[in-house]
């Protein structure tokens, strides 16, 4: 697939052709691709523009796995370089996701009013947190 941008050098413009990585249909909020020019370099882009590729839990979950296996799939990969999608890098963590902080939540079958409690619910956000950090 080609990149219609054009980068100006002191030579005039150049057109940059961007290549499909091999794990690019592994994903569905990522695009992970690499420049012909640059073999070495892998790029892997967050994937959802409409939300200013806000971090959900697949994203999450897509990052630690784009991160594990380039490079490790005989690829070339020297250099990952993590950019988003539109017109911001990221938003953040997408707050509207229900999968998110579904472990936050109270399970409906527990009648035990001390889960609820804040020092549980940060108990089971730092290992969420713990896992996300894995990620990178």
């Amino acid at each position: 697939m080609k990149d219609a941008s054009l980068s100006k050098t002191s030579s005039g413009p150049v057109t940059k052709t961007r290549r499909q990585h091999p794990l690019a249909l592994k994903f569905t909020s990522l695009i992970v691709e690499y420049h012909d020019r640059l073999p070495h370099v892998t790029t892997v882009m967050l994937n959802r523009p409409k939300k200013r590729n806000a971090i959900n839990a697949q994203m999450w979950k897509e990052i630690g796995e784009a991160f594990r296996d380039v490079g490790s799939i005989g690829d070339g990969c020297r250099c990952v370089l993590l950019k988003g999608s539109g017109k911001g890098f990221c938003g953040g963590i997408d707050v509207t996701d229900q999968n998110f902080f579904a472990e936050l939540s109270p399970s409906e079958n527990n009648d035990d009013k001390s889960s609820q409690d804040a020092a549980r619910k940060s108990l089971a956000f730092r290992s969420q947190v713990l896992q996300m950090q894995d990620a990178f």
